[in-house]
């Protein structure tokens, strides 16, 4: 392990990587490549750390499966793992505390991948901060330079000469110091070298008021009915993240995203909103065992790391049709606000856990850009 103490000059690590010499058949030899220098990756992760923190930079081995295929007339099929001893980098950085201090970090990183032999299109970066609010700046080998923003929230802040409110935002100059394009994520103000982008709004919100999809019996499609709290341009909207606030009790507020395959304006005011795939509502499916006097699952309940995920949101049994809020949850076990057994559920009934309802928030984040001429 190769270990730089904490300091905040700037870092760069090149990485020169022949990924397919790792794809191996069962005798252990290389697969032929389909063209010359396929799998052969350059890249830089670069950074510019505006918090002291040092960089660990290690080998680690990795033990890919290697199978070797064959036709379904009866041959057998043979796994192997084959390993190599230093096939991995492994990059980390990490900051100390010091005095009982609480650590806020935010790690600015750049990964820029690159065809062998190319220049870095990046020849230098640096870091702005101001609470958790950051600005990158990043010099272009070709000339001219990009200033990259972030915060957490719409604050308006000035920093390293941007005034936003927004939560990402992009500023882009010419070779001669001007500035040539402004883009800006969930938020209504950019200025930087004297130009300026507005957007009336920094999302499109509102309120569920229908649901339609595997939850109502037609998987088929996957769409929901949404009250504007203010009007929206439903054309800017295919494409688009629509973010789902989910504020449970006895849990902690949750957000899910889903991709917007197509928005309508209705008659009555509302907004008739596709969403891609179709998206499932339904989490997951399990079947009902008591044991106990408890219900346990047929199959593992996903914690999400831990997350107290399930608290709050709701589980509906088919058979009886009744849906009740989940109390807890352990990978093999779920309670629920009310007696199950006494509810009507019996050993080997299906049911399923979903979260969206009728009443939650939405919204959808604007993105507002402009091309100006030198």
């Amino acid at each position: 392990v190769e270990t730089r103490p904490e300091q905040t000059l700037p870092w760069a690590v090149d990485y020169k990587t022949d990924y397919y010499a790792y794809f191996r058949n069962t005798a252990g030899k290389e697969y032929g490549r389909p063209r010359t220098g396929f799998g052969i990756v350059n890249f830089r992760i670069a950074g510019a750390p505006a918090d002291p923190c040092a960089v660990w930079q290690a080998k680690a081995p990795w033990s890919p499966l290697s199978a070797d295929l064959r036709t379904r007339s009866g041959a057998k099929i043979e796994n192997k793992t084959i390993t190599f001893d230093e096939a991995m980098d492994v990059l980390a950085l990490r900051r100390a505390s010091k005095n009982g201090q609480i650590l806020d970090s935010c790690f600015v990183t750049l990964l820029e991948g690159r065809h062998p032999g190319e220049a870095p299109l990046v020849s230098a970066m640096k870091t702005f901060a101001a609470g958790s609010a950051r600005v990158v700046e990043l010099n272009l080998s070709e000339g001219g330079k990009d200033l990259v923003f972030y915060q957490e929230t719409n604050k308006l802040r000035k920093l390293a000469g941007i005034e936003t409110d927004a939560r990402f935002a992009l500023v882009r100059f010419s070779k001669a110091n001007r500035v040539i394009r402004l883009d800006m994520a969930q938020g209504t103000l950019l200025r930087a070298g004297g130009r300026e982008l507005r957007s009336p709004s920094a999302e499109d919100t509102g309120t569920i008021v229908g649901i339609s999809g595997d939850l109502t019996g037609t998987p088929e499609k996957s769409e929901l009915r949404i009250r504007p709290d203010k009007p929206w341009n439903p054309a800017a909207a295919p494409g688009r993240m629509l973010i789902l606030h989910q504020t449970r009790k006895g849990s902690f507020a949750n957000r899910e995203g889903y991709i917007v395959q197509n928005a309508e304006q209705m008659s009555d005011g509302t907004v008739k909103v596709s969403l891609r795939g179709p998206a499932p509502f339904i989490i997951s499916y399990h079947q009902a065992f008591f044991v106990d006097g408890k219900l346990k699952v047929n199959r593992p309940i996903q914690k999400f790391d831990g997350l107290d995920y399930y608290p709050g949101i709701q589980v509906t049994f088919p058979r009886i049709g009744r849906t009740f809020t989940v109390r807890n949850t352990s990978m093999n076990s779920m309670e629920a606000d009310a007696d199950l057994r006494k509810a009507g559920v019996r050993n080997g009934d299906w049911f399923y856990f979903h979260a969206i309802a009728p009443g939650q928030k939405v919204s959808i984040p604007r993105f507002t850009a402009q091309i100006f001429e030198e």
